[in-house]
């Protein structure tokens, strides 16, 4: 109802929640196509300091940077993950994030989505395209993140299957991406 009212639809997704596992990236991805969602984004769970997500996500050990790292947490174009997933290793979690946007974030995908966005295919276009772009960087960052994990850390992760929540990464670890 709502497109044919002529609105169009910006959908934005959050992966990594605790109940995601691999099954998630499959069923963003048929939704948003089901949906014809003009303009998707697909973001990575953010614990923001202050916040009951991030006392709790502290709590379990799950944060990648040290807590009171007040460096750690910052916006950037591109994307970083700042806390274990519950249910999906970190390797895994990287890969399938990063081939849930190189799917949804093609010239032929951004062609489709202006072509039957239901009112301002200019700016349908300009957004996707803008995504293209800025999901290519959030890859690169990720796949950065995860060599460096690799690294300097792999004795303490296990890459080929969920671990527990508390048992991936020493507390202390900090991690950041230099663009």
């Amino acid at each position: 109802a709502i497109r044919e009212a002529g609105i169009c639809v910006y959908g934005s997704f959050i992966y990594g929640l605790d109940g995601d596992t691999l099954d998630t990236p499959n069923l963003l991805y048929d939704f948003i196509e089901e949906t014809g969602i003009d303009v998707p984004g697909i973001n990575i769970l953010r614990p923001i300091p202050g916040t009951a997500l991030f006392e709790r996500l502290a709590s379990e050990g799950r944060l990648m940077f040290p807590k009171e790292d007040i460096y750690a947490f910052r916006y950037s174009w591109g994307q970083e993950l700042l806390c274990k997933p519950k249910q999906i290793s970190v390797e895994d979690f990287i890969e399938s994030y990063c081939d849930l946007t190189a799917r949804l974030f093609t010239l032929q995908q951004a062609l489709k989505r202006t072509l039957n966005a239901p009112a301002i295919p200019h700016a349908i276009l300009m957004f996707n395209l803008a995504y293209i772009q800025m999901y290519g960087l959030s890859r690169r960052d990720l796949r950065q993140q995860l060599l460096r994990l690799k690294q300097t850390h792999s004795e303490h992760l296990n890459f080929s299957s969920a671990t527990s929540a508390t048992d991936s990464f020493p507390s202390s670890v900090h991690l950041s991406v230099n663009s």
